[in-house]
């Protein structure tokens, strides 16, 4: 008697899917979680100023054209509050996660797609870049979404495949200039394979290529002609940066970089050594991560500096697929120890997250300022943007306990951009006035010793409350902002 039954490979595809939406799940918890808890910090407050400005300003930053036009139309439809401003970013990676899994399944096994997925998920880099109104969960989106559509096209020939990886691939540039790095990657890893398998790239795929390179090449040439400018801030590299990159990387802890490190280095070795087909996907992914690292710290050293961790947050997914693939080798039980051991340093590091102040504290200082301050006092920023605390000041409709004129150009979107305040200033609004409230974070050009005429009656400082748990921003100095009371001396 014929008893129907499920075929076993729909059971499995009905795990398989299970599995892809409980990360899903777990990474919308974790993005959304606090989302709007911090202050908003200088980059974030700059991003509602281009976004929402006129679509000529979506360019004016020669960056993240894409991720400005997108926050812009959200934020008029849910507003700018720092929970609206963020959830783009959160959602982007809540969508990163099965494309993510979908591409680790394709390239491996369904073990390494797991394993690789969990670490995705929990990787304190990703969640923190998830919370905050800024490009790089986008770019990572794109990212995937292009190495995915990519393999599709290797494997299936298919135009529709094609198209996507194009689209993608030209598309993530205009949310990071860093994913045309990646792009990069892919090329090298096509070049092995053309070499290896001596054919002729399908039309497809060499029609791909080609799209994609048009639709990245506006973006790298604007930014190329608009100088250094916009990345003079960087540090040229060495090996403690490099090291505290790779820190970064794994999530902050010092120990798992270390061990990821050597698994990474293990799926290397692999890959390079073993000159069989089946390590072309491990070779792939290797070069994902060398690739733009490498060229990342080569054009650093040579023409100007580009490398930082917020900027490597691409490569982050080849990085943990590598890893995986080395920890998916190891026997059952080092393998349960291993990925035992990566997911809690990941969750001690998403715990400092969460519990931690990590951003400038503007929204405390403009309480400062509305409490402290008389209408006969001045104010006199100087700072390396005012946008943060223009922001923190209109959000929490402060303007008017704040002495006149505030702020010091009228507020509108695009945020308006204060000059910092030269001596020469700062002493003119001194003889104006018998109460001067200083306000300084990151740039501190004016000297206080030339202060001779006034004293400082009191210095209120707002730091981080956890200073440990802050390597994910590895400036910590810079994000102390420094209140003064000056007052003349007679």
């Amino acid at each position: 008697m014929f008893l129907p039954h499920a075929p076993p490979q729909i059971a499995a595809g009905d795990a398989y899917l299970l599995w892809r939406a409980s990360f899903t799940v777990a990474a919308c918890l974790l993005g959304f979680w606090r989302l709007g808890a911090k202050d908003v910090w200088l980059d974030e407050a700059a991003s509602a100023g281009f976004a929402l400005g006129v679509p000529e300003s979506w360019l004016a930053d020669h960056n993240m054209a894409l991720y400005y036009a997108l926050l812009g139309a959200c934020a008029r439809v849910f507003g700018h509050g720092p929970f609206a401003l963020r959830s783009l970013s959160a959602l982007c990676f809540v969508a990163s996660v099965p494309l993510f899994h979908a591409l680790a399944q394709a390239l491996f096994t369904r073990r390494t797609a797991h394993i690789a997925t969990a670490l995705y998920v929990t990787n304190a880099l990703l969640v923190h870049m998830s919370q905050e109104a800024r490009g790089y969960a986008l770019a990572v989106l794109l990212v995937n979404a292009s190495n995915l559509a990519l393999l599709r096209t290797l494997q299936r020939r298919q135009w529709r495949w094609a198209i996507a990886y194009a689209l993608a691939t030209g598309l993530s540039v205009y949310a990071h200039l860093f994913a045309a790095l990646s792009m990069l990657a892919q090329l090298c890893a096509l070049a092995g394979m053309a070499l290896r398998d001596r054919r002729r790239p399908a039309r497809q795929l060499a029609a791909a290529v080609l799209l994609a390179t048009c639709l990245a090449a506006p973006a790298c040439i604007d930014a190329g002609l608009a100088g250094t400018a916009q990345v003079s801030w960087l540090y040229p590299p060495s090996l403690p940066r490099i090291w505290q990159g790779i820190v970064v990387l794994s999530g902050g802890n010092a120990q798992l970089a270390l061990a990821e490190l050597v698994l990474f280095c293990a799926t290397a070795m692999r890959a390079l050594r073993a000159p069989r087909r089946t390590t072309l996907p491990s070779r792939a992914v290797v070069l994902g991560f060398l690739v733009p690292w490498s060229l990342s710290l080569l054009f650093s050293a040579w023409v100007t500096p580009i490398a930082h961790p917020r900027y490597w947050v691409v490569i982050v997914p080849a990085w943990l697929l590598a890893i995986a693939l080395a920890i998916e080798q190891l026997p059952a039980l080092q393998l349960r120890v291993a990925l035992t051991a990566c997911l809690a340093c990941s969750a001690v590091r998403l715990d400092a997250w969460y519990t931690s102040y990590q951003k400038e504290r503007w929204s405390e200082v403009a309480a400062l300022l509305a409490h402290e301050s008389r209408p006969d006092d001045a104010l006199a920023l100087d700072v390396l943007g005012p946008e943060a605390l223009h922001y923190a000041v209109e959000r929490m409709r402060l303007a008017d306990s704040l002495p006149a004129p505030w702020p010091l150009h009228a507020w509108q979107l695009p945020i308006p951009s204060e000059p910092v305040l030269t001596d020469r200033e700062l002493q003119a609004r001194l003889r104006a006035s018998r109460r001067i409230l200083l306000i300084q974070n990151r740039s501190h050009q004016l000297d206080l010793a030339q202060l001779r005429e006034h004293r400082i009656a009191w210095t209120r400082h707002f730091e981080p409350l956890d200073e440990d748990a802050d390597s994910l921003f590895a400036d910590s100095h810079g994000r102390i902002i420094t209140v003064r009371l000056l007052l003349p001396l007679h």
